[in-house]
């Protein structure tokens, strides 16, 4: 048709329905809701595969369609996956658990099944740091169904205490 469709300007940006690219690669649909399929198939049939940026009015969805990995990387190295069971590993390519963190291999190759929900691994000392206000609380909780907060660690940076509680109470405290 007599509408332009694309335009490469002198700078090396291309813009795709619009005459002005803000940047090197621009798509404006003039819509609300967009689709942009990306994808290895060269019959252009199958939408079922490849990988899809969807705007949903405000809302923004990238999918990758096929049963693969979806993965982030910054200078030329992976940094973070999302496998296709829904686990992401940041440093860890075949996450263990639901959130698996790594910063070197213990060389364990699993994890138990009832605590496998966040996953910490090094190669040597492995930890986790909670940072709260100076005058106020670090807090790990256990909770189920009928009590959100029924045991649990907590330290109290004013008084320089750990209290430990179970069914509910205060069972131990250790104090500065």
């Amino acid at each position: 048709s007599a509408t332009e469709r694309m335009r490469i300007k002198s700078d090396g940006k291309i813009g795709f329905n619009t005459a002005i690219p803000p940047r090197d690669y621009c798509f404006h649909s003039g819509q609300a809701d967009t689709n942009i399929q990306i994808t290895n198939n060269t019959t252009g049939v199958d939408d079922s595969a490849g990988a899809l940026i969807q705007q949903d009015g405000n809302d923004l969805y990238i999918w990758n369609k096929e049963n693969s990995f979806f993965s982030f990387g910054t200078n030329a190295v992976e940094r973070m996956r999302i496998d296709s069971s829904g686990k992401v590993g940041i440093g860890e390519t075949s996450p263990l658990g639901k959130l698996h963190v790594k910063t070197g291999d213990s060389g364990a190759s699993s994890v138990g099944a009832s605590a496998d929900e966040f996953v910490i691994e090094g190669s040597a000392h492995a930890g986790m740091t909670i940072l709260s206000g100076t005058s106020d609380q670090g807090i790990i909780n256990f909770g189920d169904s009928a009590d959100i907060n029924i045991g649990g660690i907590t330290y109290n940076h004013t008084g320089d205490s750990l209290v430990f509680r179970a069914n509910d109470a205060e069972r131990a405290r250790l104090t500065s």
